[in-house]
Order: C-alpha cells, then sequence, then structure tokens
C-alpha cells in the first residue's frame, strides 16, 4: 500500500512540475467581443460569400492579411506575403446561356436554374417530372436520363444562411437523392 501510495505521490507531482502553469503569451489578450465583431465582419455581404476565385474573395483576403499585420504577425505566404497562391479550376455559365426542354427555351435565372455543375459532357433524353411535390418516385423511370422538375419549397427549411446556396443542395437532398439511389444513377455536383 505505501508502494502505491509513493507512485502516486511521484506521478501525482511530477504532472504538477511539467503541467504548464500560465496561459501562452497573448492568450490574454484576445477578447470575445473582438472575435465576435471579426467573424461578423469577415461573414458580412459586403464580402458577398467571399467565393473562391472572385475579387470577393481577394478583397476578403486582404482584409485578413491587413489583421494579421495589425497584430504583428509575419507574412509566411507566397513572395513575403500572407497569402497562399494556387491554380483552381472554376466552372461559371455564360450569362446567355440557356436551357432548351421539348423545343422550349428557358432564361437562365430568369425562368430556370441550375442546381449543380459538373464538368461533364453527356447526350442524354430530358424527362420532366413536373412539381416536386407530385413525383411519385416508384412509378417514374429516370434511368440514364437527365431528370428536370419544378423544386418545391415545402419541407426545405428556408430559414437558413446563404439560402441560395443551399436551398439547391437541399432540393437535391430531398428529391433528386432518392431518385439516383433507386436507379443507381450518378448525381453529378
Amino acid at each position: 500500500m505505501k508502494k502505491l501510495l509513493l507512485a502516486s505521490s511521484i506521478l501525482f507531482l511530477s504532472l504538477h512540475l511539467f503541467a504548464q502553469k500560465t496561459n501562452p503569451p497573448g492568450l490574454d489578450l484576445i477578447k470575445e467581443a473582438d472575435l465576435k465583431k471579426d467573424l461578423y465582419a469577415l461573414a458580412d455581404a459586403h464580402f458577398k460569400g467571399r467565393s473562391a476565385g472572385t475579387l470577393d474573395e481577394l478583397k476578403a483576403s486582404m482584409w485578413l492579411a491587413e489583421k494579421y499585420r495589425s497584430i504583428g504577425l509575419l507574412p509566411a505566404g507566397d513572395d513575403g506575403t500572407y497569402l497562399q497562391f494556387f491554380t483552381m479550376w472554376r466552372n461559371r455559365i455564360a450569362d446567355n446561356s440557356f436551357i432548351r426542354i421539348q423545343n422550349k427555351e428557358f432564361k437562365l435565372w430568369k425562368d430556370i436554374g441550375v442546381a449543380q455543375m459538373a464538368n461533364v459532357n453527356f447526350i442524354a433524353p430530358i424527362v420532366y417530372l413536373g412539381n416536386a411535390l407530385n413525383i411519385d418516385t416508384n412509378n417514374v423511370d429516370v434511368k440514364n436520363k437527365v431528370v428536370a422538375f419544378e423544386a418545391a419549397s415545402l419541407g426545405i427549411n428556408l430559414n437558413i444562411s446563404l439560402p441560395t446556396w443551399r436551398y439547391s443542395r437541399s432540393v437535391l437532398n430531398k428529391y433528386a437523392m432518392p431518385l439516383a439511389l433507386r436507379y443507381k444513377s450518378k448525381i453529378f455536383n
């Protein structure tokens, strides 16, 4: 029993001796109000979502680099900056694009929207399923077809941040995934 008590005491003392007794330098300078202010500034509509490869992303990067400089962090990025540059592939839909279904032309972003993009080319018949609320996935054959349907917001949380980005994903998960799983089809996203 004495040996166990001695071993426990030595372990406790060694842990106590090597434990960090003070906070890291500068930790006491970080304030919740400052973090909140910076978070809200970076997430503000001024940067328009900071989409990769856009001027809005560059503006946000410059804002953040200036914050780093103002607190004394030294640059560790490319060419003595706070940034690291890299090559990125970005798909964009041209403003004059349109979609034609059964000889009816739909203007992009006015009559119709594209929920997901993929860098693929394929030729397949388009099947229009109508309003998503009325789709019976048990009676629809979509194998090897491009599917178009009118999205319905019923049952989809619209009270979310970045709704224009997240709504299309919600629609995809609610309506398209059951079809893809049923027919073991690919969904390009």
